[in-house]
């Protein structure tokens, strides 16, 4: 129940996306990225998912040095097609899967 609590709360914080929210870690042994994201995470600058509809206030949480980026893991295309499709527009973003702070590894 509080998996699907998180994932209803984080889809209303957006402004036409979709994001569902789950615990996330990093692979053991996963080299970092130059920003630091691990191997399989996507890096993503704030201001950029700001820009497009994600929560200031849940990203500040997430990411927890303030550098201004984050890690994300999307939803694969056939994942995304199918989360999606529950909406009357669809997704207009990327639906990312966990997210977490580059440099720390904690987040959701």
């Amino acid at each position: 129940m509080i998996r699907t609590l998180r994932t209803y709360a984080a889809a209303t914080l957006l402004a036409g996306s979709a994001v569902a929210v789950a615990v996330g870690a990093a692979p053991a042994g996963a080299a970092p990225d130059s920003q630091g994201c691990p191997s399989g995470w996507t890096t993503y600058e704030t201001s950029f998912l700001v820009d497009h509809g994600f929560s200031p206030t849940f990203l500040a949480q997430v990411d927890l040095n303030g550098d201004g980026i984050i890690c994300g893991t999307p939803l694969s295309p056939q994942q995304q097609k199918k989360f999606c499709s529950q909406f009357p527009d669809g997704c207009q973003q990327p639906v990312i899967l966990g997210t977490r702070d580059n440099t720390n590894g904690k987040g959701y």
